[in-house]
């Protein structure tokens, strides 16, 4: 983290340490009025340096060089920096390091080391086929890699804090559901079979 960073931490009210200041096993904090003002100005006065860095699912502000920090939209939750928290010290998926975790009326703000670079799908028609390939085997490493990872509690269906998903194609929060026929049963999915029985085998 560059001295900068740390000096606009200072700024708005919280102090970010090279090993993160957030522990996953606690609540996060809840900061004071002054401290989202200050947090408002800084964030407004680096958007018109930075832009957003992507408006999908929430917004992410930049925070100087170094750092970045996603808030804002009702999907922004405290589980999304649980799983990165995990994710990273489980698997060697590359994911941005957690500095901060706080909220304000609900909101959810996650701060993380900004990592420049550009999306997939933007790239996606100036690979070549062999670059193509190599993403995409990449990707499937990953996702196995995720697949592999033991659940808090295999017998049930539920965020990694043991409360309720959040989907944005399921539209918002569902669950926790006590087994997997509760989450099968709640969904439909047993009925799927009857509906399409060409396709009987996959279910």
């Amino acid at each position: 983290m560059q001295v900068e960073d740390l000096q606009q931490c200072r700024l708005i009210g919280w102090m970010p340490l090279p090993n993160s200041t957030w522990n996953p096993t606690e609540n996060p904090r809840e900061i004071s009025a002054n401290e989202h003002k200050r947090l408002r100005r800084r964030l407004q006065a680096y958007r018109r340096i930075y832009g957003l860095v992507d408006p999908l699912g929430g917004y992410v502000y930049r925070l100087g060089p170094s750092l970045a920090v996603k808030c804002g939209g009702e999907s922004i939750r405290v589980t999304e920096a649980l799983n990165m928290d995990y994710v990273a010290r489980h698997t060697t998926i590359p994911v941005p390091r957690l500095h901060d975790v706080f909220t304000w009326q609900g909101r959810t703000y996650i701060v993380m080391d900004y990592v420049k670079g550009v999306t997939l799908r933007n790239i996606w028609p100036r690979l070549s086929q062999q670059e193509r390939r190599n993403a995409i085997q990449q990707l499937q490493g990953y996702i196995e890699q995720r697949r592999s990872l033991p659940p808090p509690d295999p017998n049930r269906v539920q965020g990694i804090d043991r409360k309720s998903c959040y989907d944005l194609r399921m539209r918002g929060e569902y669950g926790p559901y006590d087994s997997v026929d509760a989450f099968h049963e709640a969904w439909g999915y047993k009925y799927i079979p009857d509906k399409y029985p060409k396709h009987r085998e996959i279910f």
